[in-house]
C-alpha cells in the first residue's frame, strides 16, 4: 500500500494517489482464504479447495474487477477534474483524487487501509459465495459493507475543501 501526495501548482488543487500492488492483495485473499479453509477440516484437499491462490488467477481477475469498480464509485466524487482517477492493470490498482489542501494527513493511511480492506473482503466474500461457504460469505460481506460505509464517513475528510 502507498499513497503519494502531489502538490497543486499555481494555487490549483494536488492530488493524493492511493496504490496497492496486485500481489498484495492476491496475499492477502490468499491467507485470509487459507485461514479460514484450515479451520474447516485439516485435510490437504479442504485447504486447496477453498483458499483462493494464484492457481484461480481466473476467478481472482474477475473478482479484482468488480472490487474495483466499487471502490472507484466510492471515490468518484472526488476525482473532478483528473483525466486517469482509476487504474487497473495487471500489477497495480489505484485510486487519484483531489487534494482540497485542507485534509487531515492523520486520515491517509487509515482512509489507503480501509479500500484495501474493501478490495480484499469483496473479493473473500465472492470467492466463498462462489465455494459455497454461506457463513463464510456472509460474514466478509458484513465487513465489506461495514469497511465501505467507514471509508465514505473517513472520505468527508479528505472531500473537504479549505476552510478560512
Amino acid at each position: 500500500m502507498a499513497t503519494t501526495v502531489t502538490a497543486g501548482v499555481g494555487g490549483a488543487n494536488g492530488t493524493i494517489k492511493f496504490e496497492f500492488t496486485v500481489a498484495s492483495i492476491l496475499e492477502e485473499v490468499e491467507s485470509a482464504t487459507s485461514n479460514i479453509a484450515s479451520k474447516l477440516e485439516s485435510e490437504s484437499e479442504t485447504l486447496d479447495k477453498f483458499t483462493l491462490t494464484s492457481d484461480e488467477l481466473f476467478h481472482f481477475t474477475k473478482f479484482l474487477k468488480e472490487a474495483h469498480k466499487h471502490v472507484s464509485k466510492l471515490v468518484d466524487k472526488m476525482t473532478n477534474g483528473i483525466a486517469t482517477p482509476f487504474v487497473l492493470d495487471e500489477t497495480k490498482v489505484s485510486y487519484t483524487i483531489v487534494d482540497k489542501l485542507a485534509h487531515n494527513s492523520a486520515v491517509l493511511p487509515v482512509f489507503d487501509k480501509m479500500l484495501f480492506n474493501v478490495i480484499c473482503s469483496f473479493i473473500i466474500r465472492e470467492w466463498f459465495i462462489q465455494c459455497g461457504l454461506k457463513e463464510y460469505a456472509e460474514l466478509y460481506g458484513a465487513q465489506f459493507n461495514n469497511e465501505s460505509k467507514l471509508a465514505v464517513k473517513y472520505s468527508i475528510n479528505l472531500r473537504r475543501g479549505n476552510i478560512a
